[in-house]
């Protein structure tokens, strides 16, 4: 099942970049981790138990995290992912796997930047632990080429100054 999950992102990315016609050095960048790492359970815990406080925190945090990620599609700075990313989490480390291939992808245009919205987004607290997922549409957009929608969960977790950052993102699609 894992293998066959695999090939399908590695094969959907594929019909994807081929279908926008990108340069694959300014493809859209980031595989979701957990389709390649570490799964997460099936359960990913009970929807509304944070308080609207911290769900307000969780959901800056995550949009702010798919901003950075947008940012680093359409420059290959890596240094602004830390702020936003877990540094010893899966997804910062496929996106810094993913940093040479974009050297330095700079691009100017801002209709030509990447930009990746949270669309309906629903803050799950996890059965065990302090980390919440939020469950969301991701809509990826890009100067020139068509609009894709992803169904994504971003997993943060709270850091010892009590932001929120992403450990991990899985593809629920």
């Amino acid at each position: 099942m894992v293998v066959a999950s695999i090939v399908l992102v590695a094969l959907s990315f594929f019909v994807l970049v081929q279908l926008s016609g990108s340069d694959p050095v300014t493809a859209p960048i980031g595989t979701p981790a957990e389709q390649v790492r570490h799964p997460l359970p099936a359960d990913h815990g009970t929807p509304g138990t944070a308080t609207i406080a911290e769900e307000a925190e969780v959901l800056t945090a995550a949009e702010a995290a798919l901003a950075a990620w947008g940012d680093f599609a359409s420059s290959g700075e890596v240094e602004p992912l830390k702020l936003h990313f877990h540094i010893d989490g899966p997804q910062y480390r496929q996106l810094l796997s993913e940093a040479p291939r974009l050297g330095n992808a700079r691009v100017e245009d801002p209709a030509s930047r990447y930009e990746l919205t949270l669309i309906d987004p629903v803050v799950v607290e996890p059965t065990v632990g302090p980390d919440r997922t939020v469950h969301g549409d991701v809509v990826l957009t890009r100067g020139g080429e068509p609009t894709r929608r992803y169904e994504w969960d971003l997993l943060l977790r709270p850091t010892a100054t009590g932001t929120w950052v992403v450990w991990t993102v899985t593809d629920r699609g």
